[in-house]
């Protein structure tokens, strides 16, 4: 009889973190359908709250931008607004950006996905002084400023491609106040507050 209780709660638990694992795993999903020759739907499905969704023209100027409230997204597009070329949905969440162009014809539009480009955010923690920074593994070369509270440059450092992993700084030296950290790296920038008390 116990034997037959242990075999249940084992198999109880193998099911709950299979569950879980699986929960975790789940990639999210971008689908772009013509509905006909004047409406498109973009939808999202595993998506994380507070994402934003974001779509630009080939200028980089705004479209719309949007903000997940579920964990999942739609929205209709008219194509004669956005126009024939060559757009960029942009997609960031907590900890990556993603970037997929679109081709608009005056009939379609499809995401481009084998050129898609996925960013994993650098994470930045701060705790008595030290700060430590977490960056992908083999990143692209990334240039870092640490910048003061009258805008100017109180630490600058260019990050090799191979330097990723964990990278310590001792900010104790620096004086009291509000610092603007700046990762830039392709195009993109990235912006973290910390405060050196």
């Amino acid at each position: 009889m116990k034997h037959l209780i242990r075999s249940a709660i084992l198999v109880m638990v193998i099911l709950a973190n299979y569950g879980k694992a699986h929960a975790i795993t789940r990639e999210r999903e971008i689908k772009l359908t013509t509905l006909n020759e004047k409406l498109v739907v973009l939808k999202l499905n595993y998506v994380e709250k507070s994402t934003n969704v974001i779509l630009r023209n080939s200028d980089g100027e705004l479209l719309f931008q949007d903000e997940v409230r579920q964990g999942y997204y739609g929205k209709v597009l008219n194509l004669q607004k956005l126009g024939k070329g060559r757009l960029e949905l942009e997609i960031e969440d907590s900890e990556t950006v993603q970037i997929l162009p679109i081709k608009v014809t005056e009939s379609t539009a499809n995401i481009i996905f084998d050129q898609k480009k996925n960013y994993i955010k650098p994470v930045v923690r701060f705790h008595h002084g030290l700060m430590k920074v977490f960056l992908q593994e083999e990143h692209e070369l990334m240039e870092m400023q640490v910048i003061d509270a009258y805008a100017d440059i109180a630490y600058a450092e260019d990050i090799e491609h191979a330097h990723g992993g964990m990278r310590r700084y001792d900010m104790s030296k620096l004086p009291i106040g509000k610092y603007t950290i700046i990762f830039r790296s392709e195009g993109k920038s990235f912006y973290y507050t910390i405060i050196n008390r």
